[in-house]
């Protein structure tokens, strides 16, 4: 029987990458307009709000069968607010969510800020770094790159959301070859 928190959608979509891209250059035109320093700030914040919301998806939500209760209260609460302010009527318990698909909204968020960080990081890079203005553009364009596959990854993640769909574990937490290169193994 196919689980309907894992199936997967059509994969077209042109106007979720050009949300993916127009928050690439969002962060690109912040970048530009705001002084360095400030610019520096706010990836900072943005990068602390990206930690979080991974460790909320890996240590709350993955391999969870329902939400857990620092996860439901506080979606009946804002959707209890939407009710009243709103006037959007819930059409079924935020807290009976599969914990998937809340983890796959995270993953969104997290794509999102960080193809609005990299895109300033691009103009931070290409225009501010006191390299060689060759190695200037180079260094840019690899971090323009980096920015636009997290705009195609936000993609996918805005394509499995609006078809209902929770991303695959493996999407959900990607596993780096180097992450845990530094430990030993204690048999050895």
């Amino acid at each position: 029987m196919p689980d309907p928190c894992h199936d997967r959608p059509s994969l077209d979509g042109a106007a979720h990458l050009l949300t993916g891209t127009a928050l690439v250059a969002l962060g690109a035109e912040l970048a530009l307009i705001l002084p360095p320093v400030l610019v520096c700030l706010a990836m900072a914040f943005a990068l602390l709000r990206i930690c979080w919301l991974e460790d909320n998806i890996k240590s709350d939500l993955v391999g969870r069968t329902e939400l857990p209760p620092n996860h439901a209260n506080p979606a009946r609460r804002r959707q209890a607010m939407a009710w009243r302010v709103f006037g959007i009527a819930p059409q079924r318990d935020a807290g009976q969510a599969c914990p998937d698909l809340v983890a796959t909204a995270m993953r969104g968020q997290i794509q999102a800020w960080m193809a609005v960080v990299l895109g300033a990081l691009t103009v931070l890079a290409a225009r501010d770094l006191a390299l060689h203005p060759l190695a200037n553009f180079m260094l840019g364009g690899g971090i323009l790159a980096l920015a636009l596959m997290r705009a195609e990854a936000l993609r996918v993640t805005l394509l499995h959301l609006q078809a209902g769909r929770a991303l695959p574990p493996r999407a959900l937490l990607p596993v780096r070859p180097w992450a845990h290169s530094y430990r030993v193994d204690p048999e050895e």
